[in-house]
C-alpha cells in the first residue's frame, strides 16, 4: 500500500504531516494529485496549489526530502510480521519468573 503525506497549511507546525490518501500503486496517487493541481492562486492570506473545495485544497504541495510525498507503507501482512517480531524480541529481553 502507498500513502500520500502532506501538511495542512492551517496547522501551526508545518513539520506535522497527515496521511491524506492511499492507493495500491504510487502512480495512482501521483495522477490523483495531478488532477487536483491548479495554477497557484491566493485565497485571502493563503497561497494555494490545489483546486478550491477539493480534498487537497488546504494542503501544501509536497517538498521531497522533508517527510512528505508518496511512501510505500507495506502490506497488512508486513505490519503483522513486524509486530510479531517486535513482540518476540521484547519477550526474549525480559526475565521469565517461574
Amino acid at each position: 500500500m502507498w500513502v500520500l503525506k502532506l501538511n495542512d497549511m492551517r496547522f501551526p507546525k508545518i513539520e506535522m504531516f497527515e496521511t491524506v490518501a492511499k492507493a495500491e500503486r504510487p502512480e495512482k496517487l501521483q495522477a490523483w494529485m495531478g488532477l487536483e493541481k491548479v495554477d497557484h492562486y491566493r485565497d485571502g492570506q493563503w497561497g494555494k496549489a490545489f483546486r478550491k473545495d477539493g480534498p487537497l485544497e488546504w494542503y501544501n504541495e509536497p517538498i521531497l526530502g522533508f517527510g512528505q510525498g508518496i511512501f510505500d507503507i507495506g502490506t497488512e501482512e508486513d505490519w503483522v510480521q513486524q509486530t510479531r517480531e517486535d513482540y518476540r524480541s521484547l519477550m526474549d529481553s525480559i526475565h521469565l519468573v517461574e
